[in-house]
């Protein structure tokens, strides 16, 4: 998962935080439950289902705690093109699952997992934290119809790289203290022949302490998918959303600040999921991804951006190894705003990310983990321009 900041400078655009730094994280997000649920409408059929499960040897309820702990090393803390700070760091981070087996029509998981990175220098910050949560509960309707609703948490703070100067180019990075709170309620429709169609609303509130502004976002995404084989689906999804901020200006097409109303963006996704298992027992599976953003203000477009990418993770899990492999590629493209030398043409920024995990189970409790990562951006902007090697390893304990 990809956690987007919005920073509306003169330079605006989507600033990737250092989830970068976590890409396994992102990508382990589970569901939480939700109290506001009238469980206690079921208690007697849990209670018969308990039995059931006791009876059975298992339990209605699983739980699963990981703690990890270790060190690593990262090149390029504040994401710099020109002086490089770089520091060994302690790591040490928690993954927590909780979830009901879903043995009547009700489903209930629960999963929180987090970093805390301590560094052994004085690189200008001392720690970057990074801490998930998400819950969802869900509700099938005869075989046809489900519906639910996800609840998240994220609160992260962790380096950025910003363009903060008025009226000239500066790379300023500094460390961001966010929160980001979302709902996400939906509705799911089986068509037959494996076909289904998802329709949920997204509401989501980002607080972000300076320079990074808070906003709200919310709209509608639709979904048409397609399941088949292992487990495995396709699908297409579009959405829109308005994306209004707390203080931010709008812009005229020269930097200049326009009166009215308060900056909002407008922004259209289009995305094509494509997640498949390669045989039965799921020991190798794939996930690609295909997107395109278009992001328009309410002013004159000085804000406007597009965004094209891809994305491609491969995972292998059997013999006590997990090895996860991702590759991603991002695109922007600003129409109206000009690279550091005004002669050149309109902005553009690309950038691409590899990253390796690897962990292995020596016993039942115990296990080791390793990741590299590398992310390089290139851009006719000089200033946005930089590379980042971060490689850390450590020891792993189940109960």
């Amino acid at each position: 998962m990809e956690i987007q900041i919005i920073l509306p400078h003169k330079r605006a655009r989507p600033i990737h935080c250092a989830v970068r730094r976590a890409p396994v994280i992102a990508i382990r997000l589970a569901a939480l439950i939700i109290l506001l649920i009238p469980v206690a409408m079921n208690a007697a059929d849990d209670d018969d289902l308990a039995l059931i499960t006791k009876d059975m040897g298992i339990s209605l309820w699983d739980e699963s705690f990981t703690i990890r702990t270790g060190i690593g090393y990262d090149d390029n803390v504040f994401l710099n093109n020109t002086q490089l700070r770089g520091s060994p760091f302690f790591i040490n981070g928690l993954d927590m699952t909780i979830l009901r087996l879903p043995v009547d029509a009700w489903e209930y998981d629960f999963f929180v997992t987090g970093d805390d990175i301590r560094y052994w220098r004085d690189v200008g910050v001392g720690s970057q934290d990074l801490w998930l949560g998400v819950a969802k509960v869900q509700r099938s309707f005869g075989d046809d119809w489900q519906a639910g609703a996800t609840f998240s948490y994220a609160y992260q703070a962790q380096v950025l790289d910003l363009l903060t100067s008025e009226g000239a180019l500066s790379h300023a990075p500094t460390k961001v203290i966010g929160n980001t709170i979302s709902l996400r309620p939906f509705v799911r429709r089986t068509l037959g022949t494996n076909y289904w169609v998802e329709l949920q609303a997204e509401g989501t509130r980002q607080f972000y302490g300076a320079p990074a502004f808070s906003y709200w976002s919310a709209g509608p995404k639709i979904t048409l998918g397609r399941s088949y084989g292992f487990h495995s689906d396709v699908a297409l999804s579009y959405a829109i959303l308005d994306q209004p901020f707390d203080t931010e200006s709008r812009e005229a097409l020269n930097g200049a600040s326009l009166a009215g109303p308060r900056l909002a963006y407008l922004t259209q996704k289009v995305e094509l999921l494509w997640r498949h298992h390669w045989d039965e027992k799921h020991v190798w599976a794939n996930t690609a991804r295909l997107g395109f953003d278009s992001i328009d203000d309410n002013g004159s477009g000085y804000f406007n951006y597009y965004r094209s990418g891809c994305s491609d993770e491969l995972d292998y899990n059997a013999h006590g190894w997990t090895i996860t492999a991702l590759a991603s590629f991002q695109y922007y493209d600003y129409p109206y705003q000009t690279a550091d030398d005004p002669a050149l043409d309109k902005l553009y920024e690309t950038g691409f990310t590899l990253n390796l995990h690897v962990e292995k189970h020596l016993t039942k409790w115990l296990g080791l983990f390793a990741e590299y990562e590398f992310e390089h951006t290139f851009s006719n902007d000089s200033v946005e321009q930089y590379a980042v090697n971060t490689i850390k390893g450590g020891l792993l304990w189940d109960f």
